[in-house]
């Protein structure tokens, strides 16, 4: 199952990694868009992966659970802190990533990192591989770490 997985996270990652070079240039007003925009592109290729993984019931399951896992992680990992599409305060997620972008402290690769970590875990569902190929692109992994991690 992990080598059928590879390539979408793999896809992730290189999508995720050219999203970031141009994020970091951005200016802390257009980052949040731009950053929903990349996680856009990214559930095009979450999707391709659901239609593989969908035949296989508990595999898909499975598969989405730890990708929701790896988003709520990756959200951590960048000092941001979202609430998920079931928390009554959800609408304060996007206006977090703002706030986070223009923190004085933050360098521009981190709050490019942190404002697509929101953006991801707000989509609300992703395959493992596919989360951790982006996750992967922001923490500034190679994608030879991604294929061994996965």
């Amino acid at each position: 199952v992990c080598q059928q997985q590879l390539p979408f996270a793999l896809e992730a990652h290189a999508l995720v990694a050219r999203e970031m070079a141009q994020l970091r240039h951005l200016e802390k007003h257009e980052l949040e868009e731009a950053a929903r925009a990349c996680v856009r592109r990214w559930a095009a290729i979450n999707l391709l992966l659901h239609a593989q993984l969908a035949p296989n019931g508990v595999a898909c399951r499975a598969s989405e659970q730890q990708g929701c896992a790896l988003a709520r992680i990756s959200v951590n990992w960048h000092g941001a802190r979202a609430h998920s599409r079931t928390s009554p305060v959800y609408g304060t997620a996007i206006s977090a990533a703002s706030s986070i972008a223009s923190s004085a402290d933050a360098s521009a690769s981190h709050a490019a990192a942190r404002a697509v970590a929101v953006a991801l875990q707000q989509h609300g569902s992703g395959h493992g591989a596919s989360v951790l190929g982006a996750l992967g692109a922001m923490l500034d992994l190679p994608r030879e770490s991604v294929t061994d991690i996965l």
